[in-house]
């Protein structure tokens, strides 16, 4: 085999080495001082946790490529530089430096995971943040150095006649040189034929137990396979229950809605709320749910969710706003504002249970979850309730319960009748009046309800916040239409088993008057008169 001597390959080629490794340095300080501005910003803003995609935007896998690149040509200079027995610290150096730098980006991304799941003490942070601070300095040196070699050294411009002096290369540094690389086949073979024999006799004196390995080895491998491919390929659906990393959640349904529980619209028309609810548990006492986690995918775009309506979506559930997670199931809604024309596309929730780092790439270990948004603003369901009777609630956020309106009338105002009792059972009568709230305006009524509601499992509201959410009255007063919510509830000292609310007192001479129920999309009438 011919090869040839090295040493005049570096002299020939020492400005284009430096010319790379100033390329891969000044990359690497693009990098490290994108997270220590990452790790400077987190500290200044007193944040506590911080976003799913964070990472991505932060730090790209070539990094450790350019950083081996380094080290890998740093040792190669600095082992031709000892055989001349010339200076090589600068080297030495380097490869240490940047040994320092691969493991403090490995420790920084790890922490930044961390962070993304929970609480990180400050002090470790501020710790990566110093460190950051004194390799970039070192960076700052090394970049420096080898641009100085790269624009500094030429064999025409510079004499470097005298650079060849000094490292003593010659004409025997680039002459060619045999190396044998020749072996004894014989032996080889006779090697070789003496193994195979041996190898025969084991298998066949073996043959039972290798056999049993060999199926058990290929049961498991497949096992193993057709498991990789089914969590790959399954997708759960609503009421189903998956189990991520800490959690047990199951999504119990979703749905489209551009208003808020009193039906007035909280965004543009061109935009389209998807709520989901769920329920959720912790299993390994993790105190909260990392919800950047869950995403919702539309063909190739992913929305987070947004607390920005968490007053305005109460009829369909309590919005997740880091509230402290049990060992027992809660229900929360998450809310993720999209664009409306995607409402009709296939939509799919991503659990992100965590991000694998790849050489190249980072992927990710998601469960998905296929969900088919129920429309809460188109009305489906416009019945009669009749006084007296029992009505059962068939769909919608009320499907389930049973109503039953015992008693409705309006008055200017109502007695409650009470006894008070002295000594020797000596009883009074008395009653107490339910009237209008005194507030400078005259033209007020009392509604009064006698109203049951029930659920077939658990309650999700009662009485007063269903009239006070959701009620309002339809009426004619001299021909013309009109309608009036029901703001205020009136309280009593005393109970009789009704409710009380404030109402207009116009409604007292209407020529009809029905109490409705509007709840997103389902309306029921109650005849008043």
């Amino acid at each position: 085999m011919i090869l040839r001597k090295p040493y005049a390959f570096l002299i020939k080629h020492f400005k284009l080495i430096h010319l790379i490794m100033t390329i891969c340095m000044g990359f690497l300080i693009y990098q490290t001082n994108a997270l220590l501005e990452f790790f400077n910003d987190f500290i200044n803003s007193s944040q506590v946790k911080i976003g799913i995609d964070v990472i991505s935007s932060l730090f790209n896998s070539y990094s450790y490529i350019f950083a081996m690149a380094i080290i890998v040509i740093s040792v190669i200079v600095f082992v031709l530089m000892s055989f001349k027995d010339k200076p090589r610290l600068y080297y030495v150096s380097i490869i240490l430096g940047f040994c320092l730098l691969i493991g403090l980006y490995a420790y920084s991304i790890s922490t930044i995971y961390k962070m993304q799941d929970g609480i990180v003490d400050e002090r470790i942070i501020r710790a990566i943040r110093d460190f950051l601070n004194i390799i970039f300095i070192f960076q700052i040196y090394g970049v420096f150095i080898s641009f100085v070699r790269f624009i500094g050294l030429d064999v025409k411009k510079f004499d470097f006649s005298q650079d060849v002096q000094e490292l003593n290369i010659t004409d025997n540094d680039n002459e060619e040189f045999e190396v044998n690389v020749e072996f004894d086949s014989h032996t080889l073979k006779r090697k070789l034929r003496r193994n195979y024999r041996s190898l025969k006799y084991y298998i066949v004196e073996n043959k039972i137990i290798l056999i049993g390995i060999l199926i058990a080895t290929i049961s498991v491998c497949g096992v193993l396979v057709v498991r990789m491919v089914i969590k790959k390929d399954i997708i759960y659906t609503q009421g189903q229950i998956f189990s991520p990393t800490n959690y047990s959640v199951s999504i119990l349904d979703s749905y489209l809605t551009q208003k808020d529980y009193r039906d007035n619209l909280i965004i543009n028309k061109n935009e389209m709320l998807v709520v989901v609810k769920l329920k959720i548990k912790t299993v390994n006492k993790t105190s909260k749910f990392i919800y950047g986690k869950l995403a919702l995918k539309i063909d190739d775009n992913k929305f987070y969710h947004t607390k920005e309506y968490a007053s305005k979506l109460i009829d369909i559930g309590e919005t997740y706003v880091n509230q402290i997670l049990s060992d027992s199931y809660q229900e929360f809604i998450l809310v993720y504002k999209i664009p409306a024309e995607l409402q009709q596309s296939k939509m799919t929730m991503v659990y992100t249970d965590q991000v694998i780092k790849g050489m190249f790439e980072d992927k990710t270990d998601d469960i998905k979850i296929s969900i088919n948004p129920y429309n809460l603003d188109e009305v489906k369901n416009h019945d009669i309730i009749n006084v007296g009777n029992n009505y059962i609630i068939g769909n919608g956020l009320l499907e389930g319960h049973e109503l039953k309106i015992n008693n409705v009338e309006i008055n200017e105002s109502f007695k409650i009748n009470y006894n008070v009792c002295v000594k020797n059972n000596e009883c009074y009568n008395f009653y107490e009046l339910v009237k209008p709230i005194l507030s400078g305006v005259s033209d007020k009524a009392v509604l009064k309800l006698n109203m049951d509601l029930m659920a077939l499992e658990n309650l999700q509201i009662d009485v007063k916040s269903l009239i006070m959410q959701f009620g309002s009255f339809e009426y004619e007063v001299d021909g013309i239409d009109k309608s009036s919510n029901i703001n205020k509830m009136i309280e009593t000292i005393h109970d009789d088993g009704n409710f009380y609310f404030e109402i207009k007192k116009e409604l007292l001479d209407s020529n009809y008057l029905n109490l409705v129920i509007k709840v997103r999309d389902c309306v029921y009438k109650i005849k008043v008169k």
